[in-house]
């Protein structure tokens, strides 16, 4: 098995030297037409969000609980929905919801493409944790972003722990980006809000939005999203029920 972090023309001279047997793509900058005239007879895996490109692949991958109503094209074996969602292994639904907030996490993902992470720093320092002053609350930054500067207080932000399921599993509210760790908090039990970061992202919110199982609030870059966000985080802080 070897794994590659490498852009296009990188990973076709990989996979031309190599000549696996099985290339498996999750990346929206690998084109996967050209990828597929350099494999030869190997098989190619390819997951998908909401039919990004044409899909020449064997096999395509989506677990959303969107995915079954996307416009997929005939050809590839397509696996689709829940079923087929990859999650952590070490991922275990906690045994009871707590009935109160004390403890918020808020994750943004692998990365932070529409570079929110300061201006949710500024909501829940300046607007949102000085009314509930017995809450504390996490913000983590994923490996491929920066972290924000962050004032001394109950706001603690953390770049890329290790034991990030376990952090999770600790919160009793989340305000999430709307990829894969909506699916996580949604099987771990934790009540969550989300806000859409990325494009692909707009089906998986959608579909969980409409089974009730997230609220969502918007997308990061709408001009409203500050208030949004903090009207949802003081509602569901103060109301089991909406949680």
């Amino acid at each position: 098995v070897y794994v590659a972090r490498l852009d296009h023309a990188s990973l076709v001279r990989q996979v031309e030297e190599m000549k696996p047997d099985l290339v498996i793509v999750d990346s929206y900058r690998v084109d996967l037409a050209r990828l597929r005239r350099s494999l030869n007879k190997a098989a190619l895996i390819a997951f998908d969000d909401y039919v990004r490109q044409p899909l020449e692949a064997d096999i395509v991958i989506n677990g959303s609980p969107s995915s079954k109503n996307l416009a997929y094209p005939d050809g590839p074996l397509k696996l689709l929905g829940p079923a087929y969602q990859i999650l952590r292994p070490d991922l275990q639904p906690r045994e009871s919801r707590a009935d109160f907030v004390r403890r918020l996490i808020v994750l943004l993902g692998g990365g932070d493409p529409m570079r929110i992470a300061p201006l949710l720093v500024k909501l829940l320092t300046e607007s949102f944790l000085p009314g509930h002053p017995d809450l504390e609350a996490e913000l983590i930054i994923g490996p491929f972003s920066p972290a924000p500067d962050c004032p001394p207080g109950r706001l603690i932000v953390t770049k890329a722990p290790a034991d990030l399921p376990a952090r999770m599993r600790r919160a009793d509210l989340a305000l999430s980006a709307g990829g894969q760790t909506l699916l996580e908090l949604a099987l771990l039990g934790i009540p969550a809000i989300a806000v859409g970061t990325s494009p692909d992202q707009g089906p998986n919110l959608e579909a969980l939005s409409q089974a009730g199982a997230v609220r969502w609030i918007g997308w990061g870059n709408d001009s409203d999203f500050e208030g949004k966000a903090v009207a949802a985080l003081n509602a569901l802080t103060l109301d089991g029920r909406e949680r």
